[in-house]
């Protein structure tokens, strides 16, 4: 018999069959093959879990009772399983840059396959190299073929992470400039990474060339030159990321700049030349910059300056010079110094008018910096040298008259410096010269005269007198005369005036000087012009000021403003050119004067036309050709100087070609567009009076517009295009065509979106048609793409056996450009290439597989997912345990359970150190108990593993992933120590020594008292005390432990007295002490050691009386019979006067005049009896309440003097304390010297260190004080102006230095002196302007309280017809008026600023102006009311041609008038006003009165159209005639025939006639016939027809 096995070899963990060849039947067998006697049969299996030699051997127990033992050594070699072991190049690597070499370092490794991040190398070599394609974790597995045939398998899970790549820019605060350029650099944008980040710049030319900041400190650049700037960003994983800017900064160089001058000192008034050099010369600009001096360019050029200093001292320049972007500056201080002397001279005597004449000059000139100073003086006659000197100052004698001298002084300085001064004529011996003119030597009647004299002085000896005759305008009457230097003149009347100045002094030297028509005296006559009164908008409108007379020295002052708009101007000037753009009717209004005086005013009108015109489109979209008929609405029409307001219309399109109007000057044209295109259409407007407007209608759309956006082109198959329909123009049908068609399908959304699904892959054009109603077509293309993706992959084998086993998958996906693998196992990868290797490292199990997922996706974003389920099987068995909890304190019992699938048998491993258990059994529960061994550590950390195995030997081991964690228990020891021999009360100070702890919970007595490791607690209860700590550690494992300490009792002593006692009186003491065991001994000390009472032994209850005052420690000590003893203290406060505190006095202030309130700190003394209030006036006043701070004082009457107070605290043994500071009120009096001014005088507020200010108040019956003023805390007067005839009252409030209190005097009250207004007012005019309102003007008021006027107006007829207005102008327009029918009476009341009102005086009455016309005008008016000095003269005004000229003149009281005369000129109404003239020279006009009657038309029978002037023109005689168009006819014609009927003359215009003339020729005598058609002013038709008869 031998032994067999099943293998010679095998690999761990491994099972081996043995069988004994030849056994013996009914024999019974003990096996040993490695792992002790075991019973068996013949056949017997044997699992190794590790590499072994098997030396087998089997007893055999034979039937008949003997027994053998066979023995075979080496019978079975088992062999390790390889553990693959890697090493890498490094297992960190950054994105983009980096490749990891991967070494097999396996021992006795013969072949091999790698698979890293999904990427598989077959039959490789021990060391690859690998890139990864992105960044994130890796993992790499291994399998081994050792060379005894075992396999090994290891997954490295994360063992590399590749960092992605950061993104990172700089910028800089500038790219340049000059050297040395200092400039900011900063990270934008910064990187962004989880790992640390470190920097590193470098700058090239730089002062600092490098930095490590983050964002560096300024980098300074000293050189010129374009510099490289680098970043190298680097991140704690040791990835390191550069950016270099070429060239990125650029720096220009400055230059050395020179500035030289011929000299360094020069004299004022010297020109000086500076030059500029540069180096190197690039070109560019200098500024320069001039300090310290006055300095004039006389010349410059680039480099050159030519200067003159106006002052002295140094001369400092700065230059600044730019190139490139470059500047240099350099400043040169005290660059030339400037010296000087300077010439001047006077003289008392230089003028008179006798010689011989001696002239003293005195010399006033400044030797400035110079030392000494020489002088030259020069007498020039003309050009000529006469007199010269050089004596400082010296005296000429002169004996020519009439003669003038210059003086010349020249002052040379030993600065080198000279300076002259010449002073023209400045000598000069002449007889009195009289000299003057008049200003203005045209005045106006009753304007003042300026006659400026111009007569030199005469004489120094005496001065010049004057005397002036004014004559009359006959030359010999005199006027007036005066005796001022320059006299003022008003003359009453025209004409020219002689003037006589005699000039004399009093050396008798004398002229006369007569000025014939020295001043020319006029009535300006008022005249102006504008050449087009009626003009269209935007054109040019000419003023022209013609006032005659015209040598006159006329301002012309014009205002113009639209009554229809807001447009209004004015200027000045005789000739006024103005553009005017706002249609309307202007008020044009012209005043002349003369030096202010001499005014003539005037008012006009001028009208600017204009016309303004809108369009509307019946359509503006459709198809071509496309029709629009356009209307306009015309806006408004402003035609005035036309009686037509027709328009006439010019209609156009932009752009002009492909269209047409019809009827292009219509109303409503027809406008024809052909071309698919934008149109406007354009309107011109043209009104009666050649005005222009320019209109242009919106857009007209003409054809369809096809337009469409798609979302995105490329769209996956089985997605849907997202298109935007944007067509326009009048779009009613959209059609979508797919081409190919393919099936597409096209639905709309509600949002206007279409989609489009196409079922085919490929490429497509999408087509859009638009249509308008069937009429027009537009079309769009567009192509878009169709993207299949689909997901397919392949397995060459999907049947394994016993992992770990490498798979390689293939796929067959269609543009698949990225692939993601799910293997099933919990892994996944992603792949960009068709192959994806993997390693399982664990089974299946027997009837189930992986199911493996793969997701295509392509570049543009579309993806498929393919799954196989069960695709791939690892037959073998599938280990697992769970286990009962995973951590806690030792000792820690666990319980696993086995719950591994397709096992026969397991190997469970505690890898604790104790032995590993096999079991057979299926799915079982272990208990097993852990604990920590360790020495130091809370934490011990334990990994168990199991082994399951099936029947063909396949092993697979399972690990958990997490660790079971062992917490060490503490371990305790308590400590205590105690103080004052166990009496209470005494300390217990404890402490806990243990280890594995770092929480304490101690308690004394089951109460809390401690959490530390050591602290102490005072006890202070007699008896047991039970001390424990409950220790605990991180991992919430516990210790108690319980310690018993006994405490004895001590004194418990109490002192019983009061806190404060009063000197010299005896007070009682008592000690108290309460305790279980009894009394030994006891001592008092009354801490006054020199008193004999000091210590008592006898009583507990003693009596002591203190000599010394302040504070007293008192002391009981008492000892118990058990030995513990102790002592209690207590402090007693003898009172004195000085603990007494002093409270202040903070304000004593009055409530009213008879109540004062006096308010005070509040004692904090504990020891407090009363306060003691005195004052100057009465007693000591006593209070009992120590919170009171404040009391009222009440007087009898209201204080007239001031009166002081202060305060002091009594105390309860009645010692008093200091008295406080004084405080004394303030009295307040008034008195009233000045009109207006109440004067105000108190008494100063005493008791502060200072008052900051007084505040005044003040207030009138039936009102509240208001503050109106604060002076300074010194001032105690105060005068308020400005006051009203009532009585005031006042009151005075002092102010503290903190603004914290205050105090009021007492009030008085006082009425100021007033005076009211001595004035009567008076209205100076009142005058209707433009017959719609009323002007009314008034002097001045001169009244020095004046506020505003009031002006009264009443209807002189409606007499309830009141208003009331105010102003504080000198003049009103009443608007609310109605001028034809009724007269204004208005009064002036001056009010002043109390409201206080002036008497009137003089009223003012417009002219109110009737009539009516009966064969002749019949005018009356009322007289104007009441100028001071009455009405000189009324003048009847009439119109003509829109001016109103002078009628008649009537004296001042005559109110009627009668107008017989016929009026040719005038066709329609007669209107009249009238205006009155003052003997003062004012006016002031009447209403327009316009009147007419039944119109009259008479003709002569006959003319002479001979070129005498007499009766050469055949017109009709017409009165009241209408000569205005109605609707664009005339209701006027006049016409001319010959007997034939043939019409020779016809005219529309009333004022016209015939001149016997035919187409430019006299026709010939004889009869021709008339016809006259017209309409009166009151609408009578008349048609009056005859003949007239042509002589010669």
């Amino acid at each position: 018999m031998y032994i067999s096995a099943n293998k010679s070899e095998g690999c761990a963990p491994e099972i081996i069959g043995y069988t004994l060849v030849n056994s013996i039947a009914g024999s019974t067998y003990q096996w040993d093959v490695g792992s002790g006697l075991t019973n068996g049969a013949d056949t017997f299996y044997s699992f190794y879990n590790n590499a072994t030699v098997v030396n087998a051997s089997v007893k055999i127990n034979l039937p008949g009772g003997g027994n053998c033992v066979i023995i075979e050594d080496s019978i079975v070699t088992i062999h390790p399983i390889p553990i693959p072991k890697i090493s890498l190049s490094s297992s960190e690597l950054c994105d983009r840059f980096d490749s990891v070499i991967l070494s097999d370092i396996t021992t006795n490794s013969a072949s091999r396959i790698w698979v890293v991040d999904g990427t598989s190398y077959s039959n490789s070599s021990k060391q690859i190299k690998h890139s990864f394609a992105t960044s994130g974790l890796k993992s790499v597995s291994l399998i081994v073929d050792d060379n005894n045939g075992c396999r090994g398998a290891s997954q490295f899970i994360d063992t590399i992470i590749v960092y992605p790549d950061v993104n990172f820019d700089f910028i800089s605060d500038t790219s340049g400039g000059c050297s040395p350029q200092n400039i900011a650099f900063e990270l934008s944008p910064k990187p962004v990474s989880n790992c640390g980040i470190t920097y590193k710049w470098t700058f090239n030319g730089a002062e600092n060339t490098s930095s490590t900041k983050e964002n560096p400190d300024i980098v300074k650049y000293i050189k010129p030159g374009n510099f490289d700037v680098g970043l190298s960003v680097n991140l704690t994983n040791g990835c390191n990321h550069s950016l270099v800017k070429k060239e990125f900064i650029n720096i220009s160089d400055t230059l050395n700049i020179s500035l030289t001058t011929t000299d360094s000192v020069f004299c004022l008034g010297e020109e000086f030349s500076l030059v500029k050099t540069l180096s190197p010369n690039l070109g560019g600009e200098t500024t320069w910059e001039f300090q310290g001096l006055d300095i004039t360019e006389v010349d410059s050029t680039t480099n050159l300056k030519s200067l003159i200093s106006s002052s002295r001292g140094y001369l400092s320049v700065t230059l600044k010079h730019r190139f490139n972007g470059c500047e240099t500056a350099k400043t040169f201080s005290n660059l030339v110094k400037i010296n000087g002397v300077k010439a001047d001279f006077n003289s008392p005597d230089h003028y008179h008018c006798e010689v011989p004449h001696t002239v003293h000059l005195v010399n006033k000139s400044d030797s400035l910096d110079a030392t000494s100073v020489y002088y030259k003086w020069n007498i020039y006659e003309g050009t000529k040298l006469v007199n010269s000197s050089s004596k400082f100052s010296d005296s000429f004698t002169f004996n020519k008259i009439p003669a003038s001298y210059d003086v010349e002084l020249i002052a040379y300085g030993n600065n080198g410096c000279s300076d002259t001064i010449k002073k023209k004529n400045f000598i000069y011996q002449d007889t009195l010269d009289a000299r003057f003119y008049a200003r203005p030597k045209i005045a106006c009647v009753g304007q003042e005269v300026r006659f400026i004299n111009q007569t030199k002085p005469s004489s120094y000896l005496s001065g010049d007198n004057f005397k002036w005759y004014f004559k009359d305008n006959d030359g010999t009457t005199l006027l007036d005369s005066s005796t001022e230097r320059s006299p003022l003149y008003t003359y009453q009347d025209t004409g020219y005036y002689d003037v006589i100045l005699i000039g004399y002094n009093g050396v008798h030297c004398r002229d006369t000087l007569e000025l014939i028509e020295a001043v020319k005296v006029v009535i300006p006559d008022l005249d102006y012009s504008i050449n087009n009164s009626t003009i269209c908008n935007n054109d040019t409108i000419q003023f022209l000021g013609q006032t005659l007379p015209k040598d006159a020295d006329f301002k012309h002052s014009w205002t113009v403003k639209n009554l229809d708009g807001i447009d209004s101007f004015s200027f000045d000037g005789d000739s006024v050119n103005l553009v005017l753009t706002e249609p309307g009717k202007y008020r044009v209004s012209y005043k002349h004067s003369i030096k202010g005086g001499c005014i003539g005013e005037d008012t006009t009108f001028a009208y600017v036309n204009a016309v303004s015109s809108s369009i509307s489109l019946d359509t503006n979209s459709g198809c071509a050709p496309l029709t629009v008929n356009p209307s306009l609405s015309l806006e408004y029409n402003y035609h005035k100087g036309s009686t037509s307001n027709q328009t006439t219309y010019k209609w156009t399109t932009t752009p002009s070609y492909s269209a047409g109007v019809i009827n292009d000057t219509s109303v409503s044209p027809t406008v024809i567009l052909c071309d698919d295109r934008n149109y406007r259409i354009n309107l011109e407007t043209t009104n009666s009076m050649g005005c222009k407007s320019y209109n242009k209608s919106v857009i007209a759309y003409v054809g369809v517009r096809s337009a469409f956006k798609i979302k995105n082109k490329n769209v996956c198959l089985g997605g849907k295009l997202l298109v935007q329909d944007k067509s326009y123009n009048n779009v009613t049908d959209v059609e979508w065509q797919v081409i190919p068609d393919n099936g597409a399908v096209i639905t709309e959304d509600s949002s206007g979106f279409y989609s489009i699904s196409v079922p085919v892959e490929g490429d497509y054009v999408l087509k859009q048609i638009v249509g308008s109603n069937g009429q027009c077509y537009d079309s769009a293309l567009s192509r878009f793409k169709v993207v299949m993706v689909k997901s397919d992959f392949t397995l060459t084998d999907s049947l394994v056996y016993c992992a770990p086993v490498f798979v390689e998958l293939n796929s067959n996906s269609t543009n698949g450009d990225s692939l993601f693998w799910d293997f099933g196992d919990g892994t996944n990868n992603v792949t960009v290439t068709s192959k994806a290797g993997h390693i399982f490292g664990s089974n299946s199990g027997w009837d189930k597989g992986f199911d493996i997922r793969l997701i295509a996706k392509s570049k543009e974003g579309c993806i498929d997912t393919l799954t196989k389920e069960n695709y791939l099987v690892v037959q073998g068995p599938i280990p697992k345990f769970t286990l009962s909890n995973f951590e806690g304190c030792e000792p820690l019992i666990i319980e696993l359970k086995d719950e591994s699938i397709d096992a026969t048998s397991v190997l469970l491993n505690f890898n604790d150190g104790t032995e590993p258990l096999t079991s057979g059994k299926k799915n079982s529960n272990y208990l097993h108990t852990y604990l920590n061994t360790t020495n130091s550590k809370l934490k011990q950390y334990y990994n168990p593993s199991l082994v399951a195995y099936d029947s063909l030997g396949c092993a697979s081991v399972f690990k958990l992933k997490d660790s079971i964690i062992v917490y060490k228990k503490p371990s305790t020891v308590l400590d205590y120590q105690i103080s004052n021999n166990g009496c209470i009360p005494f300390n217990l100070n404890f402490e806990e020594k243990g280890k594995f702890r770092n929480n304490w919970q101690w308690y004394l007595n089951d109460t809390c008292i401690s959490s530390i490791k050591s602290d102490r607690i005072k006890i202070d209860r007699f008896g047991n005390q039970k001390l424990s700590v409950v220790t605990s550690n991180s991992s919430n494992c516990y210790d108690t432990i319980v310690q018993t300490i006994l405490a004895l009792e001590s004194p418990i002593i109490n002192i019983l007295s009061d806190d404060s006692l009063c000197l010299y009186k005896s007070s009682q003491f008592e000690g108290v002490v309460s305790n279980q065991n009894p009394i030994s001994s006891f001592i008092w000390n009354f801490d006054e050691s020199e008193s004999s009472d000091n210590k008592n032994t006898l009583s507990l209850k003693p009596r002591k009386n203190y000599s010394s005052a302040g504070e007293k420690n008192v002391v009981l000590s008492v000892q118990l019979q058990n030995g513990c003893s102790d002592s209690l203290a207590k402090y007693v406060y003898i009172l004195s006067k000085g603990d007494i505190d002093s409270p202040e006095i903070q304000y004593i202030s009055f409530r009213d005049n008879k109540n004062l309130d006096i308010a005070f700190e509040t004692s904090t003394y504990s020891k407090f009896n009363k306060y003691l209030i005195s004052s100057s006036l009465k007693d000591t006043t006593l209070l009992q309440n120590q919170q009171q701070h404040l009391f009222e004082e009440i007087f009898v009457s209201q204080p007239i003097d001031s009166v002081c107070y202060d305060l002091a605290v009594v105390d309860v043994c009645d010692l008093k304390g200091k008295y406080s500071t004084k405080h004394c009120f303030m009295v307040l009096s008034i008195d009233t010297i000045k009109p207006y001014v109440n004067s105000l005088k108190w008494s100063p507020y005493i008791g502060w260190n200072n008052v900051s200010q007084y505040k005044i108040f003040r207030k009138t019956s039936g009102d509240s004080f208001k503050e109106i003023a604060a002076v300074d805390g010194k001032q105690t007067r105060y005068e308020d102006s400005l006051l009203c005839d009532i009585e005031y009252e006042y009151q005075i409030t002092a102010v503290s230095p903190s603004d914290e209190f205050r105090s009021k005097s007492t009030t008085a009250k006082q009425k100021p002196i007033y005076n009211y207004n001595p004035k009567l007012s008076s209205i100076a005019n009142v005058s209707v302007l433009e017959n719609e309102r009323i002007e009314i003007r008034w002097p001045k008021s001169t009244f020095k309280e004046f506020s505003n006027y009031i002006i009264l107006k009443q209807n002189s007829t409606v007499l309830n017809d009141k208003q009331e207005f105010e102003t504080k102008l000198t003049s009103y327009i009443d608007l609310e008026v109605e001028t034809s029918k009724y007269s204004y009476i208005y009064k002036l009341i001056e009010k002043d600023r109390c409201g206080y009102l002036s008497k009137l005086d003089r009223e003012g009455k417009s002219i109110l102006l009737s009539g009516n016309y009966n064969k002749a005008t019949n005018l009356t008016w009322t007289p104007y009311l009441k100028w001071k000095n009455g009405v000189k003269k009324y003048n009847l005004e009439i119109e003509r041609n829109t001016t109103f000229d002078i009628l008649s003149v009537n004296q001042g009281t005559d109110t009627n008038y009668k107008d017989e005369e016929y009026h040719r000129e005038i066709s329609g109404d007669y209107c009249y006003r009238v205006y009155a003239i003052g003997i003062d020279g004012d006016t002031s006009y009447s209403n327009i009165l316009c009147l007419n009657d039944n119109p009259i038309i008479e003709l002569p029978t006959a003319f002479t159209p001979n070129g005498d002037g007499l009766n050469d023109v055949f017109r009709p005689l017409s009165l009241f005639i209408d000569d205005e168009k109605d609707l664009g006819i005339s209701n006027y014609v006049f016409s001319i025939c010959n007997t034939w009927g043939e019409k020779l003359y016809e005219t529309e215009i009333v004022t016209d006639g015939w001149n016997g003339y035919y187409q430019g020729e006299l026709v010939q005598p004889g009869v021709y016939v008339y016809r006259i058609q017209a309409n009166g002013l009151n609408k009578e038709r008349l048609i009056k027809k005859g003949t007239v008869t042509l002589l010669r």
